[in-house]
């Protein structure tokens, strides 16, 4: 049984005959053979969905029964057949009730319908993400001076669940050497305004790109300058977590030419470096013993999805029964 604000929900697990269900779709579409058995014992849920906007929802269902203002910017609406969260304005987590076939065909139920996790993952994901990200990467991901922003579709080391869950498992530190007394004032400015040159949609002069090769930053910041090595069959890139040359988004502030300058004559992380830049994030791996005892895999599974959509995107749903996976030892 599960409680969910005050009504009570029965989840009848079918997977093993329903492969739709062991998917994760929790919804039954139009043109199903139970079509017509479903109209008959409960009307069809309506389609809202992670990523609807305030205005489609209230075309969809009306206005709810209660509004509930979750600071800082997100909301929880209450309708008599479940709840549906926003952030900014932006569904970000829906549960309703709908009816579940059983195994035979009869209609079995209540159920609750959410596309995800049915224990109300974004809540989850949220509150742990401002117990512990939001002092550094902000409220809702906007970042602060120096750190980076989650709201946008820019990342060092790669922003799929995997790499997410990796992040927060393991932590991320930054590398760049310092250049200081390697290369000449001339060549610094050349590099210097090469980034400028690449971040504002320019392509970057001839003399520039060679000396970029010449001095190696492609052996991190990728043959493109676009921070990516190699592209991998199943869509991952593979990063060591340098700048992409080629966007406007800067990694430290207020970015622009003495911004790149200040980076590539002192480095990243570099020990023995007065004024190298420092970026570092740590992970459970670094936590005390008590603390790790106290974050479960679930806990890193909700926080990843929390921070996989703050940049508007749904995340893959989850299933509804997931085998027994372990993070190994922390």
């Amino acid at each position: 049984m599960i409680e969910l604000k005050g009504f009570t929900l029965t989840l009848v697990l079918l997977s093993a005959t329903l492969p739709w269900l062991a998917a994760g779709q929790t919804q039954i579409g139009s043109g199903s053979t139970l079509d017509a058995e479903m109209n008959a014992n409960a009307s069809e849920p309506s389609q809202v969905r992670i990523g609807m906007r305030i205005e489609q929802v209230v075309r969809s269902l009306g206005e709810p029964a209660r509004k509930e203002a979750i600071p800082p910017d997100a909301q929880l609406w209450h309708y008599p057949d479940g709840e549906i969260a926003f952030d900014d304005g932006v569904v970000s987590y829906v549960a309703l009730q709908t009816k579940i076939p059983s195994v035979n065909g009869n209609i079995r139920g209540p159920m609750l319908q959410s596309q995800r996790s049915i224990t109300g993952t974004h809540r989850s994901g949220r509150a742990m993400f401002d117990e512990a990200c939001a002092s550094c990467h902000g409220a809702g991901g906007r970042g602060k001076p120096g750190i980076p922003v989650l709201r946008d579709d820019d990342w060092l080391f790669g922003g799929s669940l995997a790499k997410l869950k990796e992040s927060i498992m393991n932590g991320r530190a930054g590398a760049m050497t310092a250049h200081e007394a390697i290369l000449t004032p001339k060549e610094v400015d050349t590099l210097a305004r090469f980034a400028v040159d690449l971040s504002e949609a320019r392509q970057g002069s001839d003399d520039a790109w060679k000396l970029y090769k010449e001095k190696g930053c492609g052996a991190c910041h990728g043959s493109k300058a676009d921070g990516i090595l190699a592209e991998l069959p199943n869509g991952e890139n593979v990063t060591v977590g340098a700048a992409n040359l080629t966007d406007s988004i800067w990694r430290f502030e207020p970015g622009g030419y003495d911004s790149a300058r200040y980076t590539i004559l002192y480095g990243v992380n570099q020990p023995g470096v007065y004024g190298t830049r420092r970026a570092v994030c740590p992970g459970v791996a670094s936590a005390t013993r008590l603390e790790k005892a106290a974050i479960s895999e679930e806990d890193v599974e909700n926080l990843a999805l929390y921070v996989y959509e703050l940049r508007g995107v749904a995340a893959p749903e989850r299933t509804l029964v997931e085998e027994d996976s372990r993070w190994g030892s922390w």
